[in-house]
Order: structure tokens, then sequence, then C-alpha cells
């Protein structure tokens, strides 16, 4: 993986994205989608000593062992949003420790490359080239891009809305309660105020994806869309959003 020449920042917010080698497909089956989503679970932690494929083979009583010993370590990263489609990613982490992100990303992204090579009996790179990463400047940009992560799937037309509480590809029904577990959902439901607040942020865009859905192919790739759209919306004010 090559070296980002602006070091990532203690503290601080990026949107991490990636897609696959020729923008073919890295994730297919729902199994392919758990194991990626296992394994970043697993290599946020600052000090894991095994691989996550080894400690995925373990029964309960030893994988709650070694849990415990890696919450004892403390994290490399915080995910606060994610969205993996068929052909990419997209994260939004707060980098905990020096060089988590890279550390973190390192280990998630090698792992599932491994695994998903093995299991299609293939070599050479899962993703393309090195992942872009772009720093999450003020609380407004935070919101939103998180928003244009979670419409990621509707936008196209994998999901609706009205599924996407429950659609387990996304970190959104983490923020309406449909979901419980690692991802932390307090930095952007403190900034917002409450989660009906974000569920209406959220939902004041389905007019919006559909539209996008339906004139995709007058428009540029949709990743680059996602982040003009951000882009232009950053000038919101969180008054102006509730």
């Amino acid at each position: 993986m090559p070296i980002r020449e602006e070091p990532f920042v203690t503290g601080e917010y990026y949107h991490i994205f990636n897609r696959g080698v020729d923008r073919s497909a890295v994730f297919r089956k729902s199994r392919d989608y758990q194991i990626f989503l296992s394994s970043m679970e697993f290599y946020r932690y600052r000090e894991p000593d095994i691989r996550f494929s080894a400690f995925n083979r373990m029964n309960i009583v030893t994988a709650g062992v070694i849990r415990s010993r890696l919450e004892q370590s403390g994290v490399n990263v915080s995910v606060l949003v994610y969205a993996f489609m068929p052909n990419h990613f997209h994260l939004i982490v707060r980098q905990e420790a020096e060089n988590g992100i890279h550390q973190f990303l390192f280990k998630a992204l090698n792992s599932y490359a491994k695994y998903l090579n093995t299991k299609h009996r293939r070599v050479g790179p899962v993703f393309q080239g090195n992942f872009q990463a772009v720093h999450i400047d003020t609380d407004e940009q935070l919101l939103h891009v998180s928003r244009y992560i979670h419409l990621n799937p509707v936008i196209a037309g994998i999901t609706t809305m009205q599924l996407l509480e429950t659609y387990p590809w996304t970190s959104y029904p983490y923020y309406v309660g449909s979901s419980q577990g690692w991802i932390n959902t307090s930095e952007i439901i403190g900034m917002i105020g409450s989660v009906a607040s974000y569920r209406s942020f959220v939902s004041k865009q389905e007019g919006y994806a559909r539209m996008l859905s339906g004139m995709r192919h007058l428009m540029m790739d949709p990743e680059d869309l996602l982040t003009s759209e951000v882009r232009k919306n950053n000038e919101a004010k969180i008054e102006d959003i509730l």
C-alpha cells in the first residue's frame, strides 16, 4: 500500500473510499460483505496479535478471551459510518492513535483480499491502488458526508429509503436504533441533537436519491457525483440543517 504524503492527524475525521480493480465487484455474496465488516471491527483494535481468519475460526469461549484482551489494548480508529457497495466502499473514521488509519486499513484490506483470492482461486490485488482519503474539516461536512454515504445504496437502486433502516451493509441501522454494536454514533447524533432529527435529515434526500438513480446514465461516476454533491453542501450550517 503506497504511503500517503500528508499524514493523518490523530483526533481528526476522514472520509475513506476505494473501489475494486477495474471497477469489478469486490462483494458478491452476503458472506463477502459480512467478512469485510467483521474484519474491520477486528482490525480497528490497536494490538491484534492474531489474524482475523484465525480469530474467526475460534470457539465462542476462546474468542471471548481474545476480544477482552483486544478491548484492553484500545483502538487505532473509531468507525462512525460505512457503506459497502458491490464494487466499492465508503467509511468515515476518526484516528485514535498515531498511524492508526494506515494500520487499520492495511490489515483489514489485506485480510479481505486474502479471503477473496482464496475463495475465487485468484491472485493479485482486489482493490484499485491506494485508498483515497478526504479530511473532514467541519461538523457540517461530517453530517453531510454521513448522509450521502448512507444514501449510497438508495442512489444506486440497491434498496429503498423505507428499507434502508434495516439494510445491513451501511451503518444507518445503528443510527436509527435497528442495530446495536461497535459503530460510534454518538458524535453525529450529538451534533444533530437526536435520532429523530438524524432520520429526518437523511430522509429529506429521498426524492433527490430517486432522481439520481434515474439519471445516472447522464451523469459522472456515482462515487464522484457523491463527492461533488457533498462539497456543494459543505457551506450549510447546522442551524440550517435542523
